[in-house]
């Protein structure tokens, strides 16, 4: 009995955490471009209650195809998509939100400068390398979008045209 015990104790701890993303009952998947330059560290959304809408809006929206929205979904919560720096800053140029029957039901800003996101659900990959200060505060090492992530992300802006796609090579486009 205790071998299983401990077997069982072994394979929850081995076990990959869930993308959340993955499993949600979504019906389409939609990006919009925000179009302009948000503050720093400062969020597009506006939460009221459990509704979602948008403090400036946006400039454009793109319904993503089951292929591309499916292949979005799984990216994001792949622990190999956060492998480098990020900045401290967080300036979100463009959202990507999940709907169900036309309600929001998860979303994500992204922050393609800043090299990182800020999901609405806990995905584990942004927060793999936790640090602490002398203080005891808690911080993150690599914790920014890899290249290979930032690649996907750089061509889907550039297909829609988005107003911050980028266009040429950033200190996060190389390889740690």
């Amino acid at each position: 009995m205790k071998l299983l015990v401990t077997f069982l104790v072994l394979f929850a701890c081995t076990v990959k955490a869930q993308n959340p993303y993955s499993t949600l009952a979504y019906d389409s998947l939609v990006i919009y471009d925000y179009g302009i330059e948000m503050a720093a560290d400062e969020s597009n959304i506006k939460i009221e209650g459990k509704h979602f809408t948008f403090k400036n809006k946006p400039v454009k929206s793109v319904v993503l195809s089951v292929a591309e929205a499916k292949e979005f979904t799984t990216k994001i919560g792949e622990d190999s998509t956060y492998s480098q720096n990020s900045a401290d800053c967080f300036n979100p140029h463009f959202a990507a939100f999940y709907y169900k029957k036309g309600k929001v039901i998860a979303n994500v800003e992204i922050c393609i400068a800043c090299n990182r996101l800020d999901p609405s659900l806990d995905i584990t990959g942004p927060y793999k390398n936790p640090q602490k200060t002398d203080d005891g505060d808690v911080y993150y090492i690599d914790n920014g979008l890899s290249r290979s992530y930032r690649l996907y992300l750089k061509a889907l802006l550039n297909k829609y045209g988005f107003s911050h796609a980028p266009t040429g090579e950033s200190i996060f486009d190389t390889d740690n």
